[in-house]
């Protein structure tokens, strides 16, 4: 095992499977942790592990069988259960908006991958101009610098989308025209690529925008 996924042997699988054999007890695990690759490609998962001795026709343990089933899924679809009913509690308060927009950006970037941040921009009456409404994740001076852009064909991602009234996305900021204004911006805040759509009220009015 541990030729195959060198990350496993600090994590205490090995050490079960000894412990398994040598005492000849069955062990279940719930939902527990593992540590996927290594580095910057390392991922987070959930799995039941069962482990059963092996035994010959005297008994006599002879080996080690695990079975594992991945619960990633269900454990994010718990996690995302209890984030919505706190953003109802939220609601249900009511708690002010700047709050449930924070809540709910956090909730997201739980479930996404590491690299993944979330930005909710809110459109001023008129329609033409984009306020800071959560950002959790992203670097103060970069929402600061954003608060207020107008919305225009070419104004970044967000400020597109809300022009056009349809999803932008940006996969290559370092080259794309539509941030030449804030490529300087993006670069000093990390960002490499960004995904935003509008969100619309059913009239069609403009209310913000949705960015990742």
């Amino acid at each position: 095992m541990t030729d195959l996924m060198p990350e496993l042997a600090d994590q205490g699988f090995i050490d079960l499977l000894d412990e398994v054999y040598r005492t000849g007890v069955s062990y279940i695990g719930r939902d527990v942790r593992v540590m996927l690759g290594t580095g910057p490609q390392a991922r987070e998962v959930f799995f039941d592990f069962t482990y059963d001795p092996r035994r010959n026709a005297k008994g006599t343990v002879t080996g080690t069988r695990m079975i594992g089933v991945e619960t990633t899924q269900i454990m994010h679809a718990q996690q995302l259960m209890a984030e919505h009913r706190a953003l109802l509690e939220q609601i249900a308060r009511p708690a002010p908006l700047a709050e449930i927009l924070d809540g709910m950006a956090r909730c997201i970037e739980d479930l996404a991958p590491d690299d993944v941040l979330v930005s909710v921009l809110l459109a001023d009456p008129d329609g033409r101009h984009l306020r800071h409404g959560a950002a959790p994740s992203l670097p103060d001076f970069y929402n600061d610098a954003i608060d207020g852009i107008a919305t225009g064909e070419g104004v970044g991602s967000c400020g597109t989308a809300a022009h056009r009234r349809e999803p932008v996305i940006v996969t290559d900021i370092a080259t794309d025209p539509f941030w030449t204004d804030f490529r300087d911006l993006a670069g000093r805040a990390g960002l490499a690529a960004c995904w935003s759509t509008p969100v619309l009220a059913r009239d069609g009015t403009l209310l913000g925008t949705f960015a990742m």
